[in-house]
């Protein structure tokens, strides 16, 4: 175990860069990432989230995450979709939760080295889902997910009747994720723009490692992939990327969703 006040996590949704902060976080010495632990599978998730894909805030909650930003869970290696422990934390843990924003409030609370909420821009996450083979169309699944998060935020129940299709349920997913960062202290977490840590990743490493006061770590290459990248490089070889670009229709409708959703702040 290590101790919780050396925990950092790391949220977003997916295709927004997670893995990548995570792993560059975890390069400090003594620390190892814990990648996804939300799975089905491990004890603290059934028992303390229920929901295990997109888990909302209990009364358990905060024992569920400590124990999993501790150590105190067992992780035993790593699965096939690469959910656990990579490496052997002697400091802290690196946790990537991946459409984990519903537990934000909690990760705020908790008296953790640091929070990082890292935003992508809503249509190339969308477009990035759609290209790896997301394909959510308000199935059972999603419409009592959705449920939940409606109880909490019952200002989204209009949004979310009038979505359609994948890209829109994709789009409200993404919104999901980030619905609580508007109505949070900035002062509890660490805002991350995906767009500039790719343009200019040197100079945003330098702020996002003194954020939880620590240097950059020597040696780190912002432009090597994370390991997602890597395992998605090899899906649908062969096709261009001209044929995964959206169309204008289709971002008009993500940024329909986010509007709707009430998180414009949230678009650069």
């Amino acid at each position: 175990m290590t101790p919780l006040e050396n925990a950092i996590a790391v949220v977003g949704n997916h295709r927004c860069g997670t893995t990548w902060l995570a792993q560059m976080l975890a390069q400090m010495p003594g620390y190892a990432m814990l990648f996804e632990p939300i799975r089905p599978g491990y004890p603290c998730v059934a028992e303390h989230l229920g929901d295990a894909w997109r888990p909302g805030p209990s009364p358990r909650a905060h024992e569920a995450l400590t124990r999993m930003l501790t150590g105190a869970e067992e992780f035993q290696g790593t699965t096939r979709s690469g959910a656990g422990l990579h490496g052997v934390p002697t400091i802290g843990v690196v946790g990537k939760f991946v459409r984990a924003g519903r537990l934000l409030p909690v990760l705020c609370r908790m008296p953790i080295r640091g929070t990082y909420v890292i935003v992508r821009d809503p249509c190339d996450a969308v477009n990035s889902q759609l290209r790896v083979g997301a394909h959510e169309k308000g199935t059972p699944m999603d419409i009592k997910a959705m449920a939940h998060v409606i109880a909490e935020h019952p200002h989204i129940r209009g949004a979310v009747s009038r979505l359609e299709g994948a890209v829109e349920w994709l789009a409200a997913w993404w919104c999901v994720t980030y619905l609580a960062v508007p109505r949070l202290d900035p002062s509890l977490f660490t805002l991350v723009r995906y767009e500039r840590l790719v343009a200019a990743p040197d100079d945003e490493l330098d702020l996002l490692f003194a954020a939880v006061g620590a240097e950059r770590p020597r040696g780190i290459d912002p432009r090597r992939p994370s390991l997602r990248a890597k395992e998605w490089a090899g899906i649908r070889r062969g096709q261009t990327r001209t044929e995964h670009l959206m169309s204008g229709r289709q971002r008009r409708r993500i940024l329909r969703v986010v509007s709707d959703f009430g998180l414009d702040q949230l678009l650069e």
